[in-house]
């Protein structure tokens, strides 16, 4: 536990440093004869979407990413298990997970034309996941009581709890597009490097069938394992994933 809480202590220290730098360079995207104000839909890969946020002038703006946020929760009913005309309910299993990300930078714009731009800068990078799943699945014992042949009926279950966090930084390149005075068009890339920590915790309860003795019979009783699995390192990320297309409106011009 101590070892978890300083990872995030190191994270969170790490993350308040950089933001307080971007918000310092911000301030000075603030000032020029042109206050810029755009808000837009980010779409990468297809599959994922977030909003863009976006303010400064027309050389530097401070950009703010809130990224896709997913989650679901769901349970599996199942139907009664049978063994050879012996019925068992298995439990419902839940399952849940979320997941999101934000990203804070600035970029810095050189006009092309009075059309388009080129841009270019860096944003720090987050995302946050968690799951938990909690799996049934029935299991069987035969023995023989007083010469006949008897099937006891048990059930095993498997529970995890999956969370990970990442931080790093990209690197912005993009080309942008005035479509007309309110909306643009953009594509980026951001090849990026992050540190990545998953935590898993995995419990499981099997079931074994002992013998007491004397007659007594058998009796499922449970096995419990505790599995903490921690993976850390460094990722990279330079595919089609770190693409995007915006579709960015601007909200005030002064």
């Amino acid at each position: 536990m101590k070892t978890i809480k300083k990872t995030k202590t190191m994270l969170m220290t790490a993350g308040i440093a950089l933001a307080l730098n971007i918000i310092a360079i911000s301030t000075f995207a603030q000032d020029g004869p042109v206050k810029v104000h755009e808000v837009g839909l980010v779409f990468s890969n297809l599959n994922s979407f977030g909003l863009r946020y976006k303010c400064g002038n027309e050389n530097m703006l401070l950009r703010i990413t809130a990224l896709s946020f997913n989650g679901n929760n769901t349970t599996n009913t199942y139907d009664n298990y049978s063994y050879n005309g012996i019925s068992n309910a298995v439990p419902s299993t839940p399952s849940s997970a979320i997941g999101g990300g934000l990203n804070i930078g600035f970029e810095k714009r050189k006009r092309i034309n009075d059309k388009s731009y080129f841009y270019y800068g860096i944003d720090w990078i987050n995302t946050y996941t968690e799951s938990k799943s909690n799996t049934t699945t029935p299991g069987t014992f035969t023995y023989v009581s007083n010469n006949i042949y008897q099937t006891l009926i048990y059930d095993n279950n498997n529970t995890s709890n999956i969370w990970s966090v990442s931080t790093g930084l990209g690197i912005v390149a993009g080309y942008g597009y005035r479509i007309n005075d309110s909306f643009s068009l953009a594509v980026e890339l951001i090849p990026s490097a992050s540190y990545k920590y998953t935590h898993t915790d995995v419990t499981s309860v099997s079931n074994s069938v002992p013998f007491y003795g004397n007659g007594v019979g058998y009796a499922a009783t449970p096995n419990i394992t505790n599995q903490t699995t921690i993976n850390s390192g460094i990722t990279y990320s330079l595919t089609n994933a770190a693409a995007s297309i915006t579709i960015a409106y601007r909200l005030k011009r002064s």
